[in-house]
């Protein structure tokens, strides 16, 4: 099975991952491995809604079509 290692991990937030590891009866790799299991098989739809409630939640300009931008950039 493939590894990977996870550098500069704030130190409040491994705190909080060890509490739930804890709280859930596994180590910390296992508690990791199921929170990126149960993440990364979200369907996109799920991700998406995610995604426009934290657009919501701040008060970002809506910049429109990027592609025309990027165009009208090119023609100057």
């Amino acid at each position: 099975m493939p590894d990977f290692l996870l550098r500069n991990l704030d130190a409040d937030l491994k705190r909080v991952l060890e509490a739930r590891a804890e709280m859930h009866g596994r180590s910390l790799s296992a508690e990791i491995r199921a929170i990126l299991e149960e993440n990364a098989r979200s369907s996109r739809a799920e991700f998406l809604e995610l995604v426009d409630g934290w657009q919501a939640e701040r008060d970002w300009p809506d910049l429109g079509d990027p592609s025309a931008l990027i165009r009208e950039d090119r023609d100057r």
